[in-house]
């Protein structure tokens, strides 16, 4: 491939990220029944939170019980609490949830990059989704949510064009990061009432294990989630 059309593939790609970024915001805020059309990646976006939760308490040596899915987008990984390092341990496993989101965007942008990884990707991803609802998801709803999400990877893997796996792999992307803007009223919130119940949010959590103030940690978690956007982006736009 020339330089010249190298170059013109990654402006077009620069395009199309920008026109999908710009469309997620106007269907969230101006195009009516825009929230109900990108509500299912809420849900994915709820998944990655959980299951940022779940392994992270494996990866520090606890069990990854089981996670469950609401149809309202909201959702919880249990877990045991014998970690390693103790409430430090416990800390991270709160923190694991919020950034988890932020972090799949970035594998799903940077690795959009490249038409055959974006490709590889989806097909990886519907393995890894299959893979959570036989041994974690419990719930109606998100094994077949979950399901739903895992067949359509599969066959766009398999038998999408290598475009439009780009393009999906790009808009996943995209909405795993918009969760840092529909969450950001969940980082800095301390507690909060859930059917009738008093619930901590998982920044209060840092707070109790890691004794500084929620609001600090969801300004360290949003910072964080911030700079890995915008290192996404760069490795994105950079020919």
């Amino acid at each position: 491939m020339s330089e010249e059309v190298k170059n013109s593939e990654n402006t077009k790609s620069l395009i199309i990220f920008f026109l999908l970024g710009v469309a997620s915001m106007i269907m969230w805020h101006f195009i009516p029944f825009g929230t109900y059309i990108l509500h299912p990646f809420v849900v994915l976006s709820t998944w990655f939170h959980e299951m940022g939760h779940g392994l992270m308490a494996l990866i520090l040596g606890g069990d990854f019980l089981y996670l469950e899915m609401m149809p309202n987008g909201s959702g919880f990984a249990v877990h045991t609490t014998d970690l390693f390092l103790g409430s430090i341990g416990s800390g991270l496993v709160a923190a694991a949830g919020p950034i988890a989101p932020t972090i799949a965007g970035a594998v799903f942008v940077m690795g959009s990059k490249n038409l055959r990884r974006s490709r590889l990707i989806n097909f990886l991803f519907s393995i890894v989704l299959a893979v959570s609802i036989a041994i974690w998801v419990r719930s109606i709803f998100g094994i077949i949510s979950m399901s739903i999400f895992a067949v359509l990877f599969f066959i766009i893997s398999v038998y999408g064009k290598p475009k439009f796996n780009q393009y999906v792999t790009q808009f996943i992307g995209i909405q795993a990061f918009m969760s840092l803007y529909l969450d950001i009223d969940y980082f800095f919130t301390g507690t909060f009432i859930r059917d009738g119940k008093v619930m901590y949010s998982d920044t209060y959590v840092m707070q109790q294990t890691l004794l500084l103030p929620y609001w600090i940690w969801a300004s360290i978690l949003t910072l964080l989630s911030l700079l890995l956007i915008i290192l996404s982006f760069r490795k994105f736009a950079k020919n």
